[in-house]
């Protein structure tokens, strides 16, 4: 049955201007991953989904594709395309955002999935450069974008639970709108419903997907990384020095690895969320790139009436704020925002203190982080947000993947253990990639680019 009916939606417009509108459909033969094989190589889609047990998350994947909205900011330039109609915004990335999603007022209807309808998308590492006195690296060579959501009214939302999938389509309420109107809207949502549903069910006798056996062999193939295991140590004891001057207690040195691969994003997907289930998975397609990866860090997570900020201190520990009753009566985009902000990156992926942390960082290591020990999540219409460190993480971009990770460098750190410890982390990323191309082989393309340095390349022996 779908929900809410007529005479509920026009109740609800006297507040709301974005009502979530849903049909449920059995899917007790379904998965997730079984749906979005069909979405998987369209322009801006995504899934995300949880495979940790122990996760309050784990009830619910969400699936989209077709974003009515865009905002992306890189080196001071905000831009929204709205349906491919583009215009530059004045404010910072994080008001922009803020604003965007103010415009759309929506329910949190009990039953309902947390997520039905918003902004899907990722925090950069480089965004505190907007809101505080932070240098950049000297390179940006990846140029990742600073900030990127993608703003969507229609959802697919896959209920573990109770094996179903809601098809989610939003009703867009116009200022002053008549009865008759939000009649021929809601008719309107309806079909589109209508559409999604009749989209499934022809998606449903194509192909399924196929089942391979899973390789025993740990090869990874040729890796190469941004800079070579003398540099990595080099870079960790001038970090110590800055630890033993009392500049810093810790401090977090990452390294860029990647390796050529012609095999599709979405099999290494399907082999990471199998090598590595996490209470955070993600599949985010965006001009051109496949972000893919699989976090066990919530980042901020945000329910009505309540703000919980996870940092994950050097020994796991765990802050979180409850909101006191002065705060309940903000806005619920503000709170969250702030403390977005107040600790981005995370000091797990940065250092101590953070924003000192962070100046080192951006001297010791030459390229951008890019997306790595940013934040992948959600920020939902109807005050739901959530999102996870961006820790683990591979981004594919014309027939290479790119894997970066680091190790917590403390005055006690042996250096050659903290450049294996950066290699251990990605070895499971890699191996997904080496993975999948056995399973699901392309033929080999030879690039142009020649031999690559060999002082930069080495062979991970496990």
């Amino acid at each position: 049955m779908t929900t809410p009916n007529l005479h509920e939606v026009i109740s609800m417009a006297r507040d709301y201007n974005l009502i979530p509108i849903v049909r449920p459909l059995l899917a007790d033969m379904d998965t997730p991953i079984r749906i979005f094989q069909h979405f998987a190589e369209r322009d801006h889609a995504f899934l995300l989904e949880s495979l940790d047990e122990g996760s309050h998350a784990t009830r619910y994947a969400f699936i989209g594709i077709h974003p009515f909205l865009i905002l992306t900011a890189k080196h001071g330039e905000i831009t929204l395309d709205q349906e491919g109609k583009q215009s530059r915004l004045k404010g910072g990335p994080i008001e922009e955002l803020k604003a965007a999603l103010r415009q759309y007022r929506s329910p949190a209807i009990t039953g309902f999935p947390p997520f039905t309808g918003g902004a899907v998308g990722f925090l950069g590492y480089d965004l505190l450069q907007y809101y505080d006195e932070v240098p950049p690296h000297a390179l940006d060579d990846l140029q990742m974008k600073d900030i990127q959501f993608m703003f969507y009214d229609q959802v697919i939302v896959f209920d573990h639970v109770q094996q179903q999938i809601l098809l989610v389509a939003n009703l867009h309420v116009t200022p002053s709108a008549l009865h008759a109107e939000i009649e021929a809207s809601y008719h309107e949502v309806l079909q589109k419903l209508d559409a999604m549903e009749r989209a499934l069910s022809e998606q449903r006798i194509q192909r399924s997907l196929e089942y391979r056996t899973v390789p025993d062999d740990e090869d990874l193939g040729d890796i190469s990384s941004n800079i070579t295991r003398a540099h990595y140590i080099n870079n960790v004891r001038h970090a110590q020095e800055h630890i033993r001057m009392g500049d810093i207690s810790q401090v977090v040195l990452s390294q860029r690895f990647y390796r050529e691969t012609e095999v599709s994003a979405f099999e290494v997907y399907r082999v990471l969320r199998s090598l590595r289930p996490s209470s955070y998975m993600y599949y985010l397609k965006v001009e051109g790139d496949v972000i893919i990866g699989s976090s066990p860090e919530s980042y901020v997570e945000f329910h009505p009436n309540q703000v919980q900020t996870h940092t994950f201190h050097e020994k796991g520990s765990d802050d979180r704020s409850q909101l006191s009753d002065n705060l309940k009566e903000r806005h619920e985009d503000e709170v969250f925002f702030e403390k977005l902000i107040s600790c981005l990156p995370a000091e797990a992926v940065s250092g101590k203190p953070r924003i000192r942390a962070i100046k080192i960082i951006a001297e010791l290591e030459n390229e951008s982080r890019g997306l790595y020990a940013g934040a992948v999540g959600y920020l939902g219409f109807s005050g739901h947000m959530e999102a996870s460190i961006s820790s683990s993480t591979l981004v594919f971009r014309n027939g290479k993947a790119y894997v970066q990770t680091g190790a917590l460098v403390t005055k006690d750190t042996v250096p050659e253990v903290a450049f294996t410890e950066s290699l251990t982390k990605a070895k499971v990323l890699l191996q997904a990639i080496q993975t999948a191309e056995q399973m699901y082989p392309v033929p080999h393309i030879m690039t142009n680019e020649g031999v690559i340095n060999q002082d930069y390349l080495f062979h991970y022996v496990p």
